[in-house]
């Protein structure tokens, strides 16, 4: 294409396809790079929340002398379990491993309800130990899932502005 003066626009034309290639190259390689951080940080949310359900042994035999009913409380804890250990295989969707865990820690607050409910069980000072670094966990864990949660919400903003772009690219 020729404009007056000779000036050649095409060369241009090229030019600016290519920038608006390689910002579009290097957005979706941001968004896989968020990703490949957000797995991971669901690996580490995973292994926190399994640290955490495992010291649930320690309070089950902790508690076995002093509440009445203790297999019924702990019942629908070991049913809890059942389902998480049957979600996990190769291909787990997180968001029902994560609603699986949220069943759980709220499982986990009613067992403590139940045994605070115990004058002598809570003068134990094992009970005592098992309770503080179960708290501390549970803690930590819903620090680092308010954490997963902000990232997955920025995450799926930029996703949806990716498919955006790769739509676009193949409709041209």
């Amino acid at each position: 294409i020729i404009i007056s003066n000779n000036v050649f626009v095409m060369p241009y034309l090229i030019i600016i396809i290519i920038i608006i290639f390689l910002i579009i190259w290097f957005y979706l390689s941001f968004v896989i790079a968020f990703r490949l951080k957000l797995n991971k940080l669901e690996e580490i949310l995973m292994s926190l929340f399994k640290k955490r359900n495992y010291k649930i042994v320690s309070l089950y035999y902790a508690t076995d002398d002093f509440l009445s009913k203790h297999n019924e409380v702990f019942a629908e804890y070991v049913e809890l379990k059942e389902k998480d250990f049957k979600e996990s295989s190769l291909n787990y969707n997180i968001e029902n491993k994560l609603s699986t865990y949220k069943m759980l820690h709220n499982e986990i607050n009613f067992i403590f309800k139940i045994c605070e409910l115990n004058e002598k069980l809570k003068l134990t000072p094992k009970y005592n130990y098992i309770k503080h670094d179960i708290l501390a966990e549970s803690d930590n864990v819903w620090k680092k899932y308010a954490f997963y949660k902000e990232i997955m919400r920025k995450y799926k903003f930029h996703n949806k502005i990716s498919k955006f772009f790769i739509v676009w690219l193949f409709l041209r």
